[in-house]
């Protein structure tokens, strides 16, 4: 691929990525290629349905994930409640909302196998760095991959009432919030009912 035709399919991805967390799969994809600075016929140049944008952005926010989680594992034992800080803040900031529209699907119908395999590497790095840090005492056992990465894009969300004058960098504070309350405290985690 053409430099240049890279350029536009990364800017597709990215502008997927906003607004797939700001609108869901609903989106108007004439919207993500306007953001994109593309023309619609581009976008469906590179992807054909709204399901291949769905799967590249999935792909992407998912190698990312996967890249912090190496990133994470190779300096944890040295300096564990840093990396753990650093980790936690930056898997807030890769907006995982984004790979909602592709892991949500008929429970009938199977990932794309790109998806499904970036999802499994994705899945085994993060276990390893939450393995690190349980072993460190920064997590409490009871907390898996799976919760951990949901409470992480609940925490990313775009927040339907915004006062950054008022609370600059609250993503980061609410982050820290919730790790400070995934640490180890003897109690376990309530069980989730059906009105939760």
């Amino acid at each position: 691929m053409r430099a240049d035709a890279l350029r536009r399919r990364e800017a597709l991805i990215a502008a997927a990525r906003e607004l797939f967390l700001l609108h869901g799969d609903a989106v108007a994809l004439d919207a993500v290629a306007a953001r994109a600075g593309v023309g619609i016929a581009t976008l469906y140049r590179n992807f054909p349905t709204r399901q291949d944008l769905a799967d590249a952005t999935a792909c992407a926010v998912l190698e990312d994930m996967q890249l912090a989680a190496s990133e994470a594992s190779a300096t944890f034992a040295e300096q564990p409640d840093a990396t753990w800080q650093t980790f936690t803040d930056r898997l807030v900031r890769l907006q995982l909302g984004s790979v909602i529209p592709a892991l949500s699907h008929d429970p009938e119908a199977s990932l794309a196998p790109q998806v499904a395999a970036a999802q499994q590497r994705t899945e085994q790095a993060v276990e390893a760095v939450l393995a690190q840090a349980r072993d460190a005492g920064l997590l409490r056992p009871d907390l898996g991959a799976t919760e951990f990465v949901l409470a992480v894009a609940k925490v990313g969300q775009p927040a339907t009432v915004h006062a950054p004058d008022a609370f600059p960098g609250f993503d980061t504070r609410l982050m820290a919030m919730l790790v400070a309350g995934m640490r180890p405290d003897g109690r376990p985690l309530p069980t989730p009912t059906a009105e939760a």
